[in-house]
């Protein structure tokens, strides 16, 4: 099984029909996709527990950390989908030799932003993402 770095790593989104990096990315996490499953258990069966899977799957939730600049046109552009809701494209290329590419169709956008003394302002962008990835 081939390593991959994380150098290189880039989380894009949809801006003016082309697909723009998210500036002075620190980290990108993607979560929750798994097959959905419901208890099958019956009265007449074994002691353990059985699950068998419904033919669904749940779609990821994207976070990542980067730092902030309010003035950036990418980072306005996420706050504005905030603002005014929209779907939105979004992709992962990770690494920078070799890149493989996930396009998510992002449904739901959100902002944190923290300030700490002696440290850069940072947000965390969350994209709730639908359906399957490209």
């Amino acid at each position: 099984m081939a390593k991959i770095r994380g150098k290189g790593t880039s989380f894009l989104m949809t801006v003016a029909a082309a697909y723009t990096a998210i500036p002075n990315l620190i980290s990108v996490n993607v979560s929750g996709e798994k097959a959905e499953t419901y208890d099958s258990t019956t009265l007449d069966g074994a002691v353990v527990k059985t699950k068998d899977h419904t033919g669904y799957s749940e779609a990821a939730t994207i976070s990542a950390e980067a730092f902030y600049d309010p003035s950036n046109a990418v980072m306005a552009a996420w706050e504005a989908l905030i603002a005014t809701p929209a779907n939105n494209n979004v992709k992962i290329t990770y690494t920078d030799s070799g890149p493989t590419s996930v396009i998510y169709a992002g449904v739901g956008f959100g902002i944190d932003k923290t300030v700490v003394a002696n440290d850069g302002v940072k947000a965390t962008l969350t994209c709730e993402t639908t359906g399957a990835p490209t």
